[in-house]
């Protein structure tokens, strides 16, 4: 859950705490690119994304969703990723360190 989106404002008791008991799964991946003026995707990824999928997404869909960016603004483009284990597996990072040398 994301609470820093999670707000309460109260006039009467303006300590109050808010309590969720949930166990909230999430069952889309979906992958979308802003850059500059160009919106790139929404990529619908796997359900239980893996590291293999993970690294297929990035070599085999990411260059032609980049394909319409110029070329000079691709080679000034950060990538970031969220931190999922997926993102930041051996075979995710062997990719992209063989594919991008110098980033």
């Amino acid at each position: 859950m994301n609470f820093h989106n999670k707000h309460s404002w109260a006039e009467e008791n303006p300590h109050e705490v808010c309590e969720d008991r949930f166990q909230h799964q999430f069952s889309l991946n979906v992958w979308v690119g802003i850059v500059g003026d160009w919106l790139i995707g929404p990529v619908f990824l796997p359900r239980r994304l893996t590291a293999e999928a993970y690294r297929n997404f990035l070599e085999h869909s990411l260059p032609a969703l980049l394909e319409e960016i110029p070329l000079a603004t691709r080679n000034v483009i950060w990538f970031m990723h969220d931190g999922a284990p997926e993102h930041f597996s051996v075979v995710a990072r062997e990719f992209l360190n063989a594919t991008y040398p110098d980033h």
